[in-house]
């Protein structure tokens, strides 16, 4: 949903701005402004739109910035790879209720191996980032999810002594979740609590690589 900021200036200052959208918005906590691969956030505050290159019909997502608490789930998930001997991986997975209503999970999984006959390492990052809504069931102990976004993105990074090579996917659709995300088990996933956005990490997890965190935030903006 798009909303139209009237009244602002060149000089306008950042914070004057974010007073704006959050009143128009009519939520309260922290928020901040997705521009030019940047969050722009209440430390900028004093910055002037034209010393940021905001203009006239500019357009920029909202996103929410406070911190907030979570459940993360370390382990097997159970939609990773068959591993050899000379593998190894680790994941985690971290849910969010937003509100009542609205939660996003966002994991991420890293698999390392080495091929002993062409002598090359490689290593594997997969990050899955989720919207959608809940229900709290059974006394509190479920949430029983539905996943109205789905996006998951890989990369890959394949080296020797002498050089190193980059696969990425960029973000791709994802067409069904692991059967646990959409009953999560509350009492087998252990409460944490981190900002929700902070530079190149979402709930804490950190999603490597150039414009992969802008382009997650961007997948979770406000309104999407």
């Amino acid at each position: 949903k798009a909303h139209q900021i009237c009244d602002l200036q060149a000089s306008t200052p950042l914070l004057e701005v974010l007073d704006k959208v959050r009143a128009t918005l009519k939520k309260s906590g922290r928020i901040g402004l997705l521009w030019r691969n940047e969050l722009l956030s209440h430390r900028q505050g004093r910055t002037q739109l034209i010393e940021l290159g905001i203009a006239e019909g500019a357009e920029l997502a909202v996103l929410f910035v406070a911190t907030w608490e979570f459940h993360e789930f370390r382990g097997e998930i159970g939609d990773e790879a068959p591993l050899d001997r000379l593998s190894d991986a680790e994941s985690s997975v971290r849910f969010c209720m937003l509100d009542g209503v609205n939660c996003i999970i966002v994991r991420h999984t890293l698999t390392r191996s080495f091929n002993a006959v062409t002598g090359l390492f490689q290593g594997h990052h997969l990050w899955d980032i989720c919207q959608g809504t809940y229900q709290i069931e059974d006394n509190g102990k479920v949430a029983s999810c539905t996943w109205r976004q789905k996006h998951r993105k890989r990369r890959r990074v394949t080296s020797d002594d002498c050089s190193s090579r980059l696969h990425s996917t960029g973000w791709t659709q994802l067409e069904a979740v692991p059967e646990a995300w959409q009953r999560i088990m509350l009492e087998e996933w252990h409460k944490e609590c981190e900002d929700l956005i902070s530079g190149d990490r979402i709930l804490g997890i950190r999603f490597t690589g150039r414009g992969s965190a802008e382009e997650a935030l961007q997948l979770l903006a406000l309104g999407s």
